[in-house]
């Protein structure tokens, strides 16, 4: 039975178990008093701010803006309606809360997709899909009739999904709860970065963007205890506090944050936390400098961790004392004794018996691991196996970079450390490109921290190879405005002969002329049409641009360590190698899903900049030649401009393929000339038998210079080959 409704004037007050805050305002509340059944079993029940087509049936769904709605949440699994309400209260300040017509969605595989794909609609209800939160106004979530004997995970979010609000955060609290564990994804902003600006009841999100493959967050508690009043609040207001990264909450003034928009319930019987094993090993010997681990495995609902030594002295130099595995880095002497770990939740604890850390002297020294050369080419950084020394200096003479055949050494210019195990490298003159380098260290060039020097040794080096750039690439573009179906990217014999050709950056903006001249701090090398004869300035833009390249992997897949790539597009674009998809932006709406000719819709860009890095999958390449292809979409008609620019990076750990002759002719004389890259280590061959198998069928071309050979024909067949 429920008391209808009345309108009555409430003092808003956060509710917590150790304080209470009231607001100096006054709002108009519709408060609605009701007998719920107490009989309840475990469920998992969901909230949808904004209803659209993609919003489950047994998905709570009121719009949160208007203060006093409330609702049940329903079991997803059966249906079954439980008896915990949620109601939504709406706290102005000086702005009021808004809401907007536009949002995003979180790209697949992140933790908000995981958690809410199926349940909620984020983006498709125009209406009210994003909820704007100013600086001083609330929106409060409270969580009624909850079991004190039971325990809760709530996890909520908001995506507006504009690649530009950097600077649109939310803080998020919970409040009214007995305890709770915070578990909040690894992007959100908590009190141990942010202690000025947050307490442990908060957590700051960037809700602005959470629309990349690298966000999808999340606010999380779990093992909740509502205690005996049965009641929680989950609250969102714009956050103004430390962000990390040299990002800013403030910069540009903006208006306001993103509220929460969708919840998951989930109520669960707790079970008391125990010891399933570990922690292990029982003893441990390592050496000074060295990284010390130990591990335990609990059960039990919502278990925490919080490890500590049987002397009672702090645990320096640990990665975290709050999980399952307590890692020690660099260990020292007085690291040395007895740990144990202490497991807890809200109903139990329980404590481990001891282990032992022994610390040796150290007597090893540091060995050399990895290097790499950087794209650039005149860059490398040489990784080792444990801290080193800084305070003795290096000797640019100790350190070697030449060709894994043999010769063509580059000089060393620099020698410095970094990042504590590195030596990071400049060399005067760049790397061959396509070619095998290797690095050899001098005996005692480095030192670890205990006196120990290196022992001399070479390791081959990984290289970093731009395959596209964001500046002067060529590609093959199409701006006709004309639907080109799927044979444009899947078909790798197209012919784009008639397509116009451009160097990146492509850009294209109103008014035209003149354009642009520079994007994101990146010359424009290509002014783009914005209209055509099929599109003029009264109809609308241009909805489709479709660009063509090829490039040379001078290896086999399997070498590619990884592949990555970083962007410059507005608005949207698929991104195809050699026929197969390798990256779609998630700015797509989903109703909408590329390639297609035609506007994209979804949230435009304003003015594009550089996002990523993104993985691309390595198995999308080949050996030698390799086609990318790519469909940049615009939102709508009236876009005022369109960007087109990628850079696309593969660090390589051997080239298989070895340089390629290429071959020229004078047409004056005659002379041809063959040529190959200088430096390669390879030689020339030549021999009058097409395809000879007996080696010495070839004869060494004794008056070839490095890296290319002139002859006039004599009249009679050569052919020529290259070896190293």
């Amino acid at each position: 039975m429920c008391v209808p409704p009345v309108h009555v004037a409430v003092s808003v007050t956060f509710q917590h178990k150790r304080f209470r805050r009231s607001l100096d305002w006054w709002l108009t509340a519709a408060v609605c008093i009701c007998l719920e059944t107490s009989s309840r079993a475990e469920f998992v029940g969901f909230f949808d701010h904004a209803r659209g087509p993609e919003t489950h049936e047994y998905t709570l769904s009121f719009f949160a803006t208007t203060s006093g709605s409330s609702g049940l949440f329903t079991n997803i699994s059966d249906g079954v309606t439980t008896s915990v309400r949620l109601t939504s209260t709406v706290s102005n300040g000086p702005n009021a809360i808004l809401t907007g017509s536009l949002a995003g969605v979180p790209a697949p595989g992140t933790p908000a997709y995981e958690t809410f794909n199926g349940y909620v609609d984020f983006a498709t209800n125009s209406f009210a899909a994003a909820i704007q939160v100013p600086i001083g106004s609330y929106l409060i979530y409270t969580f009624s009739n909850l079991n004190p004997s039971l325990r809760y995970t709530v996890q909520a979010t908001a995506v507006r999904g504009n690649s530009l609000y950097t600077n649109r955060w939310t803080k998020v609290t919970i409040l009214g709860a007995d305890s709770a564990a915070p578990v909040h994804t690894p992007n959100a902003v908590t009190s141990t970065q942010a202690p000025a600006d947050l307490g442990t009841q908060d957590v700051a999100l960037l809700f602005g963007q959470n629309h990349l493959p690298n966000q999808g967050d999340m606010a999380v508690w779990e093992d909740i205890n509502a205690g005996a009043d049965g009641m929680i609040q989950i609250v969102s207001t714009r956050y103004t506090g430390f962000v990390p990264n040299g990002g800013s909450s403030t910069a540009g003034n903006p208006p306001y944050g993103y509220a929460i928009s969708v919840i998951r319930l989930e109520e669960i019987t707790p079970t008391a936390v125990v010891i399933a094993s570990g922690p292990s090993p029982a003893s441990l010997t390592t050496e000074e400098g060295q990284p010390a681990s130990f591990t335990v495995q609990a059960a039990g609902t919502a278990p925490r961790y919080e490890w500590f030594r049987d002397d009672g002295q702090p645990i320096v130099r640990a990665v975290n004392i709050n999980s399952s595995v307590l890692t020690i880095t660099n260990v020292q002497s007085a690291d040395a004794g007895l740990y144990r770990v202490r497991v807890t939740n809200s109903i139990s604890s329980i404590t481990s018996g001891t282990v032992r850390l022994t610390v040796n002297a150290d007597r090893t020294p540091p060995a050399l691991l990895s290097g790499l050369g950087f794209v650039n080419g005149s860059s490398f950084v040489l990784n080792f196996s444990e801290p080193l020394n800084t305070t003795r200096p290096l000797a640019p003479g100790a350190f070697h970079i030449h060709l894994s055949s043999g010769g063509g050494d580059l000089a060393i210019s620099t020698a410095v450390f970094t990042n504590g195990t590195n030596v990071y490298i400049s060399t005067s003159t760049s790397r061959a490109p396509d070619m095998n380098y290797s690095a050899t260290v001098d005996a005692n060039a480095v030192y670890d921290m205990s006196g120990n020097g290196l022992a001399a040794g070479t390791i081959a080096l990984s290289a970093e190879v731009a395959l596209l750039s964001f500046s002067d690439t060529p590609w093959k573009y199409n701006a006709d405005g004309q639907n080109l179906g799927i044979d444009w990217f899947a078909d790798p014999g197209y012919d784009d002969s008639g397509w116009a050709d451009g160097f990146s950056v492509f850009d294209g903006k109103t008014p035209q002329p003149p354009g642009r001249t520079s994007v994101a701090g990146l010359p424009v090398a290509t002014q783009l049409p914005l209209t055509n004869e099929f599109y003029s300035a009264t109809t609308g833009v241009i909805p489709t641009y479709y660009y063509r390249t090829h490039f040379n992997l001078a290896t086999t897949p399997d070498h590619v360590l990884s592949l990555k790539l970083r962007t410059l597009v507005d608005d949207f674009e698929d991104f195809f190698l050699n026929g197969q998809e390798a990256y779609q932006n998630p700015g797509y709406p989903p109703n909408n899903p590329p390639p297609a000719f035609g506007y994209s819709g979804g949230t435009a860009v304003g003015t594009a900049s550089i996002l990523g890095p993104y993985d691309v999958a390595t198995n999308r390449l080949v050996a030698r030649d390799n086609i990318a292809a790519v469909i940049v979409n615009q939102v709508s008609g009236g876009s005022s401009d369109t960007t087109f620019a990628y850079e696309l990076i593969a660090t390589i750990d051997r080239f298989e393929l070895g340089p390629r002759l290429a071959i020229s002719r004078d047409a004056s004389n005659g002379t041809i000339t063959l040529t190959w890259p200088a430096g390669s280590g390879a030689q020339l061959y030549d021999t009058a038998t097409a395809d000879a198998t007996d080696p010495a069928a070839w004869n060494l071309v004794t008056d070839a210079s490095d890296g290319s050979y002139s002859f006039t024909p004599s009249g009679t067949q050569q052919f020529f080959t290259l070896r190293r």
